[in-house]
């Protein structure tokens, strides 16, 4: 028994001793990057890690009446900043899956890091449909893959999907849009509580990239 408990001290120890490690790196690296220019901040334009052991869905996998109004729906999230500030082509509509419908839309803007389309429509909404029934009866379609914060905010919200146009891999290699994030949304959906909420890419990109360029 003793030994056991010495055990648990030690391995506490240890734990506590990488926690201050890791805090002091991190320090180090946030005065790093506060003195670095926002050019420098931004990674150069290689791929995504470990995107192809998480690949988006085929568009089968979104609901029918979705499916059949997707395109139409991403030209609206598109018209919704459009005519769009350069690099800052970010908008969103949710669609309701029984019938296809736009149900929201939003844009992102300047101002507080927070201020992106989709967690803005999904918040927008989610207020004028407190119980969130209302939520899990809609796909998010955005003009860009969304963030971590995003895709995390669409699966606290159970949505029934995800479809986006321009991907992040493309977002990274344009470094005036600032993606400095290397998480794509198919990595956080498999690592959260609905590992599968399909998450479909690359819908009439050749319309959104231009978008952020």
């Amino acid at each position: 028994m003793p030994h056991s408990v010495d055990r648990r001290q030690a391995l506490r120890q240890g734990a506590l001793f990488i926690g201050a490690v890791g805090a002091l790196s991190l320090s180090g690296e946030a005065r790093a990057d506060a003195q670095a220019s926002p050019i420098q901040q931004c990674p150069p334009p290689t791929k995504l890690p470990l995107q192809p052991e998480f690949p988006t869905s085929p568009p089968d996998a979104l609901p029918e009446p979705v499916r059949r109004n997707l395109e139409t729906a991403m030209r609206a999230a598109i018209k919704v900043v459009s005519p769009a500030p350069r690099f800052r082509g970010f908008g969103a509509v949710l669609v309701n899956v029984d019938d296809g419908r736009i149900v929201a839309e939003a844009k992102g803007g300047d101002g507080p890091g927070t201020n992106h389309a989709e967690l803005n429509v999904l918040r927008n909404f989610g207020l004028l449909h407190p119980d969130g029934e209302a939520l899990q009866k809609t796909v998010l379609v955005t003009t860009a893959e969304p963030c971590p914060m995003c895709a995390t905010c669409a699966i606290f919200s159970r949505v029934a999907g995800v479809a986006y146009g321009t991907s992040l891999e493309f977002l990274i290699g344009h470094p005036p849009t600032r993606m400095p994030i290397r998480i794509s949304m198919p990595q956080v959906v498999a690592t959260g509580p609905l590992p599968n909420m399909p998450v479909v890419g690359g819908v009439l990109h050749e319309e959104t990239d231009p978008l952020f360029m």
